[in-house]
């Protein structure tokens, strides 16, 4: 930001008597501090930056004098001392490696096209260099480094030649309307002719950024390019100084196809008051096809989300609004553009105002858009559909030849359609109720998906819809059974995030690698990981997550999270009681007797202990934080008796129910804090890890992340009971009639409020409501009756003969009635009685389950 400022700074003219003598004594002193070697680079950035520009006695003339000027006395020293200050570029190169690589993977054997890889304002020729490191420059068939600024270039040739590349060429361009030697020669139609086009920390330097990013699109190749842009960031609210980075990155957003989008801040100076903000994004052409993706969503997922009445205010480009011509005019010098280079015939063509080529499905036929805007195979504008909804503005904006219109946005817009790999994430809006949830809840599954597989008989035909959680049972289910179809389904977003990170990093990373992030629970090299091989395969959304929380590996992931916080507790008790060491003999006893007699005569006490159960287990704030358990699951075993007598239920037949160390992983990891290869889920072990690569096993699985949407402004006190009810409900509206098997909502079906015995059921064909009427009162009773709502959507999505299955912590749960109300035949599983328990967890008290008939 400095540099921007200075580049264009006026001569200091107040008080000269004064300045001059001040600033001829600092370049003395400067100079003579400059004869020591490890000071030379800081002073002669400093005095470059910060002294030298107030010297200039009258501006330079054009754009490249003004850069010439700048960067001459600094330019040997430039690479030295940018590390600190542009954060990101590492990051942002790693991607477009690790992209690439995974798009020849998907490409394969095919005829493809020369690789062109255009470096936009790359100066001294950094990002070619690092790029050797994780992808050989020796891919591509030319590489263009394109600045104006002629010191900088010189030291790029310098380490060009050095390296001995052929294939890398520096042009001394504007970037706005740079050309490259085959579009002069005819050797290449400039149109969709470059791979690759790399902007580092030169996006938001440029003036003419707006025809850059227009040209950048038109030259893209629409069907394997990529573009990597990093530089620094403002937000929305930021004065007038910093308004450039913000349009530059809302429309590259919107010229551009997002495929990962991260923000982060540079505290270069490990302060919590200095930081700068930047951002990363990888994109591709909008004429991209993503047909297959849109299909996965909307017909595989029954996912809807930005084909409603979802608004996103996007920049348009300006060009033709304010009478500036094409790129190409013959009149454009006249007009002052200074165009200095023979340029083909490479218009920008319409006002996106105009004509747009966004897919959307505004009409509500449910019909599919593919990414080229057609319906039906015919092109569609934006007037024939629905025309530019509405424009909003300012005369500060007009000024600045810039207009904003809102249009409602398609879903192959968003940046789940623009994956390369998989379309296991379906797509979702980032609510106000999403802010409730900074990490996860629960970093492990408390169900025993073995006993799901074997009493439900879960075969490969089942299409299943169940709760997300931390992924473990849905994976088993695909491992033991190679089921057809599973909808895992959370509101809290980082629960997806856990079950996507685990899919994509199957699909990435050698089995011993996978082991140390999730066997062990920490890899000290996640975060290059990350972002090297398992980001081809992650969700935009996903990986900002893990790039953000990528410590959450550097010590222990299961001691992360709100289920982490438990494990930390209990670590702490059994130190503070001195039972460490039987702990550990408990994780490592041969037989089912030796465990009940440690339990029995060591651990018991502590956890049956008056105080402890006090303070912990019987406090609210602790179930619901730690272990997921909110006030009205506690409702339904205080039913049953106490909560002691509930722990005593719960625990007491566990250790003679099946041994630790290489059956009960549940219990294992929560007394060893990780696991280990004999006693681990099935997913950590080599053959269901083998398993899970197959293509036709994890292609099954659609994640679903929902929310309660209209609700949340009014009910927000009342949310966190029903995150999971009204997740389900929404993700089962978008399914089709009679397409699933079964659905498992663990135990979710707890957290409803009770409905009265003589409550009906809500009319046939009835809807919950999707946003508050004009009766708060009114609303929140139907909202109470969101139960009765839900059970009628599985009636519908089930195939007759299907089930609805869930655990509840009551032996005989009140809302068993309200299925059999609906129709469906209600008879339990499993009720824990006489000691015994029904699964290696025990957790719950009963296990049920509802068929339609």
């Amino acid at each position: 930001p400095l540099e921007i400022i200075l580049q264009h700074k006026t001569p200091i003219s107040v008080f000269p008597h004064l300045i001059s003598p001040l600033l001829t004594s600092l370049t003395v002193l400067l100079s003579l501090f400059s004869f020591y070697p490890h000071i030379r680079t800081p002073v002669t950035y400093i005095w470059n930056c910060f002294f030298r520009p107030f010297l200039i006695t009258k501006p330079s003339g054009d754009q490249r004098e003004h850069l010439d000027a700048f960067y001459q006395g600094q330019a040997d020293v430039y690479d030295s001392t940018r590390p600190y200050l542009l954060k990101g570029r590492e990051m942002m190169l790693q991607l477009m490696a690790s992209h690439l690589k995974a798009q020849s993977a998907l490409v394969g054997g095919a005829a493809q096209k020369k690789k062109i890889w255009v470096d936009i304002g790359g100066g001294t020729g950094w990002n070619i260099e690092a790029m050797d490191e994780y992808l050989p420059i020796s891919t591509f068939d030319a590489v263009y480094l394109i600045d104006l600024c002629e010191p900088l270039l010189a030291v790029a040739r310098k380490r060009f030649a050095k390296r001995g590349w052929k294939n890398v060429h520096v042009l001394c361009q504007d970037a706005s309307r740079f050309v490259l030697p085959e579009w002069k020669t005819g050797e290449v139609d400039p149109r969709g002719s470059v791979s690759v086009i790399t902007l580092s920390y030169s996006l938001s330097m440029i003036p003419t950024f707006y025809p850059l990013l227009d040209r950048c699109d038109q030259v893209l190749d629409p069907g394997q390019g990529l573009i990597g842009v990093v530089d620094f960031y403002a937000s929305r609210d930021s004065t007038s100084t910093r308004e450039r980075a913000i349009g530059t990155a809302k429309y590259l957003e919107y010229k551009m196809g997002t495929i990962k989008s991260y923000n982060g801040r540079n505290n270069f100076l490990n302060t919590y008051f200095i930081s700068i903000p930047y951002y990363v994004f990888l994109g591709c052409s909008r004429q991209r096809d993503a047909t297959a993706a849109a299909r996965a969503f909307q017909v595989e997922a029954g996912n809807k989300i930005g084909q409603g009445q979802g608004g996103l205010i996007t920049p348009v480009s300006p060009f033709f609004k304010t009478g500036f011509p094409p790129i190409s005019d013959p009149n454009a010098n006249a007009m002052g553009l200074n165009l200095d280079h023979d340029m083909p015939d490479l218009s920008i063509g319409p006002s996106m105002l105009a004509e747009t080529n966004m897919p959307t499905d505004g009409d509500g036929t449910g019909k599919i858009w593919s990414a080229h805007g057609t319906l039906n195979g015919q092109k569609q504008t934006m007037v024939e559909r629905e025309g530019a909804r509405r424009a909003i503005g300012s005369d500060g904006m007009a000024a600045l030849g810039k207009q904003q219109t809102i249009y409602d946005v398609g879903a192959p817009l968003s940046p789940f359609h623009y994956q390369l790999r998989k379309a296991w994430r379906v797509p979702y809006l980032e609510e106000k109720i999403h802010e409730q949830f900074k990490t996860h809840i629960y970093g492990w599954t408390w169900e025993d998906p073995g006993i799901d597989v074997e009493r439900l008989n879960i075969t490969k035909d089942d299409h299943i819809l169940a709760i997300t959680s931390a992924g473990d049972n849905v994976l088993h289910y695909a491992i033991a059974a190679g089921v057809e179809r599973i909808h895992a389904v959370d509101m809290n977003p980082c629960q997806g995030h856990i079950l996507e990170l685990k899919l994509a990093a199957i699909q990435a990373l050698e089995y011993a690698d996978f082991w140390k992030i999730f066997g062990e629970g920490r890899h000290s090299d996640f975060d290059t990981l990350l972002t090297t091989k398992i980001a081809p395969f992650l969700s935009s959304h996903a990986f900002a997550y893990w790039k953000t929380h990528s410590d959450q590996f550097s010590d222990n992931f299961y001691f992360q999270g709100f289920s982490g916080w438990a494990l930390r507790i209990v670590q702490f008790a059994f130190a503070v009681a001195g039972v460490s060491a039987d702990v550990k003999r408990l994780c490592n006893a041969s037989t089912t007797n030796e465990q009940n007699k440690i339990w029995t005569e060591k651990l018991r006490p502590i956890f049956l202990n008056k105080v402890v159960c006090k303070l912990f287990l019987a406090n609210p704030i602790f179930t619901w934080r730690t272990m997921g358990v909110p006030k009205n699951q506690v409702n339904c075993f205080l039913e049953d008796g106490t909560i002691e007598d509930f722990i005593k239920a719960t625990l007491d037949p566990v250790p003679l129910h099946s041994r630790l160390k290489d059956v009960n992983y549940h219990y294992f990891l929560c007394l060893n804090g990780r696991y280990t290869p004999s006693s681990c889920p099935s997913y950590l072990k080599p053959e269901g890890f083998k398993t899970m690569k197959s293509a036709q096993v994890n292609n099954a699985f659609k994640l679903h992340t929902d929310t309660i949407l209209k609700y949340e402004n009014m009910f927000m006190e009342k949310e966190v009971r029903g995150l999971m009810k009204f997740v389900i409900y929404s993700v089962l509206r978008g399914l089709g009639d009679e397409s699933l098997t079964k659905i498992i909502v663990m135990d979710s079906l707890d957290w409803f409020d009770p409905i009265p015995k003589s409550t009906p059921l809500p009319p046939t064909g009835a809807q919950a409501l999707d946003e508050l009427d004009e009766s708060p009162e009114d609303a929140y009773e139907h909202l109470k009756s969101e139960l009765d709502f839900e059970i009628l959507e599985m009636r519908r999505v089930l195939k007759p003969g299907g089930n609805a299955v869930w655990r509840s912590a009551a032996k005989y749960p009140w809302y068993r009635q309200r299925f059999e109300l609906a129709g469906f035949k209600v008879h339990p599983i499993d009720i824990r009685e006489n000691g015994k328990a029904i699964d290696a967890v025990n957790m719950y008290a009963s296990f049920w389950r509802a068929e339609k008939v």
